[in-house]
């Protein structure tokens, strides 16, 4: 493990001073620049205001020195990388911001005078950058990759890699496999804070060695030494034997939907009796053909019923129902004009019921197709309100039933139908025990009938007691 320390005094000494000597190069090398253009025959910008370029040479100088400083501690390279990296930066950062200038402003600058701008910024950029080099690259030649980034000072790196080591040396310390390929930007670095010759023998008698590396300071710790285990439990081993008791055994949960609840509630209180053949029970293919060949419908009674509640929820201009309804069906041909006329005939039925449920309560919100849990001790009951408008008052439940009455009376349907909107109500009560109360309405569209309970919260709390003593009983 490899822990790069600088202690933030030094780290400001090595800013201030890095910054003052870079500096200096930078006015050395405008000085040697303008010479050496003068030398040469090239003529630069006359100086109208001594005082004036004196300061600017100098902000400009304090600035380079400070970027190439603070740059440095980050930049890992040989110092060629390094003289040519500040190479760069000074010469073709200088040259561009006069090129600018001369695009932007003119007459700013002479153009006989540019040959000889140029040629002094070049020599200024090489004292710079070799001084940089000298003074904040690194102590010796160690190759890496010029685009890795050195790490925060602060940062631990785990050497996770493979290295070359000289078996000759009698270190103790040998690559046991050859160098892997590079995949990890530590694996570049790596070798270059391994580069030292003397590091791996110091460290066959040291536990840590501590390297500098530019302007920053390194530990490299070796693994410690390995130790013999040995058991620290007494001879007398405590009995192991331990007796468990089984856990409880428990009944599996109940889990029904509502309309399973609602024929479980029909059968219980009439003992077994069978259920009314609706359109949503399992009985109701028994009475499909006759209804079919009584009515004209090409449907079969679920479908029938899952295409009214469809057009109920979607609430579309009536001109768009036609085709809505093909687009329902499993087999569009088979949709007559009369099947087309029976399903409107219901759907009139069961907006007629939302309308006035609309006009009479200021509704906050509205749902349709909301699916609801009831929880009881002994099981949980599932199911989904047709529609479910919410008022300052309470909850309204609407639930449409499809159910051809003829010959079916209503009174019988309902008490059949009734236990699947209780149950909705103990649900919503459950979610939300302040409630003033609760709207239940069985809307029968086949002759626009709806049948109402109003339930207060003790009478919720009198069905959920019930419904859970039935649930215990399935």
């Amino acid at each position: 493990m490899i822990k790069t320390t600088l202690p933030s005094d030094r780290r400001i000494s090595r800013l201030v001073g890095g910054t003052l000597v870079v500096s200096l190069a930078y006015v050395l090398g405008q000085l040697l620049g303008g010479s050496a253009a003068g030398a040469v025959g090239f003529q630069l910008p006359p100086v109208d205001d001594a005082t004036g370029a004196f300061w600017s040479l100098g902000a400009s100088a304090i600035l380079i020195g400070l970027t190439i400083t603070l740059a440095s501690w980050w930049f890992i390279g040989t110092r060629l990388w390094h003289l040519l990296t500040w190479f760069a930066l000074v010469f073709f950062g200088t040259v561009g911001i006069i090129l600018e200038g001369m695009f932007f402003f003119p007459g700013a600058l002479p153009a006989e005078t540019v040959p000889g701008v140029v040629l002094a910024q070049f020599v200024a950029a090489i004292v710079t950058a070799t001084v940089a080099a000298v003074v904040l690259g690194p102590t010796g030649d160690r190759q890496t990759s010029p685009t890795l980034a050195m790490p925060y000072t602060s940062a631990l790196l785990l050497l996770s890699g493979l290295h070359e080591a000289n078996e000759e040396q009698e270190s103790g310390l040998k690559a046991g496999k050859p160098p892997a390929e590079a995949k990890h930007r530590t694996d570049w670095l790596q070798p270059l804070l391994l580069a030292d010759d003397s590091l791996l023998e110091d460290l066959s008698t040291s536990s840590s060695v501590q390297r500098s590396l530019g302007t920053a300071d390194y530990t490299v710790h070796r693994p410690p030494a390995g130790a013999a285990w040995r058991s620290v439990t007494s001879p007398q081993r405590p009995p192991t034997d331990i007796e468990i008791d089984e856990p409880p055994s428990t009944q599996p949960k109940v889990r029904l939907t509502a309309t399973e609840f609602r024929d479980y509630v029909y059968e219980v209180r009439h003992d077994g009796a069978s259920k009314p053949a609706t359109p949503d029970s399992s009985d109701a293919d028994e009475t499909t053909e006759a209804e079919n060949q009584q009515t004209g419908m090409s449907l079969d009674p679920r479908v029938f019923g899952d295409i009214v509640h469809k057009l109920c929820e979607l609430r579309l201009p009536e001109g768009d129902w036609p085709d809505t309804i093909r687009r329902l069906a499993p087999d569009p041909a088979a949709i007559t004009d009369e099947t087309v006329a029976l399903i409107a005939q219901h759907v009139h039925a069961g907006l007629a019921e939302f309308e006035q449920l609309q006009s009479t309560y200021p509704v906050d919100q509205r749902f349709d197709e909301v699916q609801v849990t009831a929880r009881f001790s002994a099981g949980r009951v599932i199911g989904d309100i047709d529609h479910l408008s919410i008022t300052p008052t309470g909850y309204h439940v609407v639930d449409y039933k499809t159910s051809d009455l003829a010959g079916r009376a209503v009174e019988t349907l309902t008490e059949y139908y009734l236990p699947q909107l209780r149950v909705y109500a103990c649900a919503l009560y459950q979610a939300d025990p302040g409630l003033e109360s609760v709207d239940l309405r069985l809307v029968f569209t086949d002759e626009g009938i709806t049948e109402r309970v109003q339930l207060g919260p003790s009478e919720i709390e009198a069905d959920i007691d019930r419904y859970d003593s039935l649930l215990q009983q399935r």
